[in-house]
């Protein structure tokens, strides 16, 4: 009989966290794939919030306005607090 190499199952790869892993700072590290998905989502974000924060402004409602960036605010701070309690 020949020995013989197995070859590795794509399905037993456990796939990163990719905020994770960029919150640890092992941005490279990651693969071209999973960086391209982080900027993406960043992106994402960032338009999300933003034209929630610029309907509130456009309306000329500086307290709608004070209102939308304090629940921007508050919903960033539970997200990396929620990140920072998933690395530990």
């Amino acid at each position: 009989m020949h020995s013989h190499e197995t070859r590795p199952n794509p399905l037993d790869l456990v796939p990163k966290s990719v905020w994770r892993e960029v919150y640890q700072g092992r941005w490279q590290e990651l693969r071209r794939v999973q960086k391209i998905e982080f900027v993406t989502e960043v992106i994402f974000f960032l338009a999300l919030f933003g034209g929630f924060l610029y309907g509130a402004y456009a309306g000329g409602r500086l307290v709608g306005f004070g209102l939308a960036f304090v629940a921007v605010g508050l919903l960033l701070g539970a997200f990396f607090w929620l990140l920072s309690r998933k690395i530990r």
